[in-house]
């Protein structure tokens, strides 16, 4: 099987080319967060990634007000936003593909994310910006990647 690295690309929007590393890397899935409304927060870092331009984040998943474990007590949470709320939600979701069908290799499940991610419903709030002039292909972009987590829809 191997690690499937899910990592979050940063805080540090909501500026062009500010998705961080390791998460901007190419051979990792780099995750943004999303609000309640699925509009990208404006902390999340976008790309191009600074190494390779490649498109930054690869997807994007909620991490706004997300309830977690907290390190000020055995039995302490806290809710709190970041990108790094929004990556363990991506990893999540690959351990129920895996948990389907445990053959799964990394381009598979990169595959899988990108085409069951949810894009529709983002459109209207996409600032081409952060793209290469010229483009007009509206996803995959480096606000949302190939866009939200739908978990629903992801294929083991």
């Amino acid at each position: 099987m191997g690690i499937i690295p899910v990592l979050s690309i940063g805080n540090s929007g909501p500026e062009c080319g500010t998705a961080n590393y390791p998460g901007n890397s190419e051979n990792v899935i780099g995750v943004g967060s999303t609000d309640i409304n699925d509009s990208v927060d404006y902390f999340s870092s976008r790309g191009p990634s600074k190494d390779s331009g490649a498109i930054k984040p690869d997807i994007s998943a909620p991490g706004v007000y997300v309830l977690s474990a907290s390190n000020s007590g055995p039995e302490a949470y806290e809710v709190t936003s970041g990108t790094s709320m929004a990556a363990p939600q991506v990893a999540g979701a690959i351990a129920l593909m895996l948990e389907a069908n445990s053959s799964l290799q990394f381009e598979d499940i990169l595959w899988s994310l990108r085409e069951s991610a949810d894009s529709g419903n983002v459109l209207s709030s996409v600032d081409l910006k952060c793209e290469q002039p010229g483009r007009t292909q509206i996803y995959p972009n480096n606000y949302y990647g190939y866009g939200r987590l739908n978990v629903r829809k992801v294929r083991g």
